[in-house]
């Protein structure tokens, strides 16, 4: 580019280069013996040349004696590194023990290397380290087996498969520098913890089934009533439940043959036959699902059996599941708004899990401050109360939030619409339904990530102009050979006209028509 010949270019380069790699040579001769290395083959010191010459030659070095002893010292370490792992492969089959893993190599690795620096010899370090770790092995074993002994309910093939699965994790931590006895501690209470949260989620999914598959009182569905202690004439009778009123805790229900309305507690409605809708797949989502395992884990804390807790907290689910269902249509009319069936499923499910969540932490609340057995009974009683004005107050929370962001939602859509409308029309570009939808999408997550609303309108007009225009035919011609459409070189040929039957003579008559046409002006 300098104006230099090219074989002059050559030249001068690998003059460079041979000097550069001369020096760099050199260097490392000096600094082999500056560390006392004895036997440096010459190969081994024109191997480690190249990249500090290369280094060199690309201006990244700026002490090239300080390179050259970092080089050789990083070769120093990558060979007794090299040697330290198969000494320990050595002495590790010499002692009859299967090969060890890829961590427990690393820590020994690490040992022998500080031992080494000490000035033991490499092959004495490396027998230490795995006459050590073997001794830790054993410990391990002999605490993982009597921490498992002490689980009755596992059986002689069950405490087997437990110690081989878990071994590792101990080892792992002990290879960290904890100390064997709290390693093996940790491992057993981690291993009991996701056992029980097992057992609990299938004892909750199990519940939801049985639970589900039994009628629930919600609006809509026919019941009977039983158990009325006041009106026992009203016993027998059937009706239509109607709605959940969460201040008395009671549902409506239309009575047969009477025209007012009574309010029933649930206790005393039996359901018959549920309408279709039921929102059956509401307990299986993620939030709904811990906050139902972290219900039944309290409960076995207290000293209760997992399926009965289970089978308690899915009924408990899907009856505040119906009510909640029941208060959000009705707040919905009230507030004259519409709700999909599935922005009412998210809405319940929302409503139900901080309702329980609050319920959770009071009763956790209760239980610090519980000094006598007494007090339990007194919450008992006051607990449908207490319930019934949590939930409505939840009801009431997550709409208003819901109306908020709908509302933020449908103002953000109007700005983008009128934006897109505005740009097009100035850019002279005609948006059908469809680009409009997938443009709005667009400029709704460039916004999130933080753009402008110009910018982001422009960006996503300019990027669908861009792959419209790419979609266009460059350049088209006519071609009478046939009526197919092939690409040649980014020339499109076709031949749209048919020539069968009736259409032969307009086929003949634009063939002329088209080559009387001046197409090469």
């Amino acid at each position: 580019e300098r104006g230099a010949e090219t074989d002059a270019a050559i030249r001068a380069v690998l003059h460079s280069w041979k000097y550069e790699y001369t020096i760099a040579v050199e260097a490392l001769q000096v600094a082999a013996v500056q560390v006392s290395t004895q036997g440096l083959h010459a190969s081994t010191i024109q191997d480690l040349a190249r990249p500090v010459a290369l280094a060199l030659h690309r201006g990244e070095i700026a002490n090239l004696p300080a390179a050259a002893l970092d080089a050789l010292r990083k070769h120093q370490e990558k060979q007794r590194n090299m040697q330290i792992v198969e000494a320990l492969k050595l002495m590790v089959s010499s002692l009859g023990h299967q090969e060890l893993s890829s961590e427990v190599a690393a820590a020994l690795r690490s040992r022998v290397c500080i031992a080494v620096e000490e000035g033991r010899a490499i092959q004495e370090a490396a027998r230490a380290a795995v006459e050590e770790w073997l001794a830790v092995e054993e410990g391990i074993c002999v605490a993982m087996r009597r921490e498992l002994e002490a689980c009755d309910a596992c059986s002689d093939a069950e405490r087997l498969m437990i110690l081989e699965k878990l071994t590792p994790s101990a080892q792992k931590a002990a290879c960290h520098g904890e100390d064997v006895e709290q390693a093996v501690k940790s491992v057993i209470c981690k291993w009991k913890e996701e056992r029980r949260s097992a057992e609990i989620k299938a004892a909750i999914d199990a519940a939801l089934k049985e639970s589900i598959a039994l009628p629930v009182c919600r609006s809509g569905c026919r019941i009977r009533i039983v158990g009325v202690q006041g009106k026992k004439e009203l016993n027998g009778a059937e009706g239509k439940v109607m709605q959940f009123n969460a201040v008395t805790g009671r549902w409506c229900v239309q009575v047969d043959g009477i025209v007012k309305q009574l309010a029933l507690k649930p206790d005393n409605l039996e359901a018959l036959a549920e309408i279709d809708g039921r929102m059956e797949d509401v307990p299986a989502q993620a939030d709904a699902g811990q906050v139902l395992q972290e219900e039944v884990r309290l409960a076995v804390e207290r000293g209760r059996d997992i399926a009965d807790s289970a089978r308690i907290v899915a009924t408990r689910w899907c009856v505040l599941e119906a009510q909640v269902s029941s208060l959000v249509d009705v707040a919905a009319v009230e507030r004259q708004v519409h709700l999909s069936a599935e922005v009412a499923k998210g809405l319940v499910s929302r409503i139900i899990e901080s309702f329980w969540q609050s319920q959770q932490r009071a009763r956790r609340a209760e239980d610090e401050n519980e000094e006598q057995e007494g007090e339990a009974e007194i919450n008992v009683e006051h607990e449908e109360d207490a319930q019934s004005i949590s939930l409505d107050a939840a009801v009431t929370a997550c709409l208003d939030e819901w109306s908020q962001g709908d509302r933020f939602a449908q103002q953000e859509a109007a700005r983008i619409k009128a934006a897109l409308e505005i740009a097009a029309n100035a850019e002279r570009l005609l948006l059908t339904d469809a680009a409009r939808t997938t443009l709005q999408q667009r400029v709704e997550l460039m916004l999130r990530r933080g753009e402008e609303l110009d910018a982001a309108v422009s960006a996503a007009l300019q990027e669908w102009h861009r792959l419209i225009v790419k979609r266009q035919v460059q350049q088209t011609v006519w071609d009478p050979s046939g009526n197919e459409t092939r690409k040649i070189t980014g020339v499109v040929r076709f031949m749209p006209f048919r020539h069968k039957g009736s259409d032969h003579f307009d086929y003949a008559m634009l063939v002329q028509v088209f080559e009387m046409l001046p197409f090469h002006h």
